[in-house]
């Protein structure tokens, strides 16, 4: 898959991949993000067929609109894919998210579920992030990363995660996200 891609962006194709975090076509998205994390995603936080999205998703984003306008019309660049870094101390996971090429964000947004159910099962496409699993990152001036520390609960296995960052674009709202990632205690 990565040769393909890269084949494909020597010849110029754009492309945006836009799952829903729940959405049952699209559950593989952690091997996605693991395997092609050059891949351009924006993950619809709790969204996907049949799903209500989560109550902080972005409710302005133009993606489509963004990428038809620059794919036919040229223009401004779209968001290039992020790298996130992560690091647990004891009670807290330290997540920063850095944009490499390409234009800057001027938002950035991170989720989080603990314990989620493996990928494909019911409780994986039905058991939502929690409401209040999210919170607006900050950008530090040094480094133009976004940043986010998030408090860890009591006694749990795993964490998985993801940003979303946006910015206008041809005068569209667009967003990315970094890659989903999960972390195993």
């Amino acid at each position: 898959m990565t040769e393909n891609w890269d084949r494909l962006t020597e010849r110029g194709v754009d492309m945006l991949f836009q799952p829903g975090t729940h959405d049952y076509v699209a559950f593989d998205i952690l091997w996605g993000a693991q395997n092609h994390p050059q891949l351009p995603v924006y993950y619809e936080p709790s969204g996907g067929h049949s799903q209500t999205p989560h109550v902080a998703t972005a409710k302005d984003e133009q993606n489509k609109d963004a990428f038809l306008w620059h794919h036919f019309f040229g223009g401004e660049p779209l968001l290039q894919p992020p790298k996130s870094n992560y690091k647990i101390s004891r009670d807290k996971l330290s997540v920063s998210v850095s944009f490499n090429q390409g234009p800057q964000p001027k938002s950035g947004r991170i989720w989080w579920i603990y314990d989620r159910a493996p990928a494909g099962s019911a409780p994986f496409l039905h058991e939502q992030i929690p409401a209040d699993q999210w919170m607006d990152m900050e950008r530090d001036a040094k480094t133009g990363a976004w940043t986010a520390t998030i408090p860890l609960k009591d006694g749990f296995s795993q964490i998985d995660f993801f940003s979303n960052h946006g910015r206008e674009v041809n005068g569209y709202k667009q967003y990315i996200s970094s890659p989903y990632t999960q972390v195993k205690r």
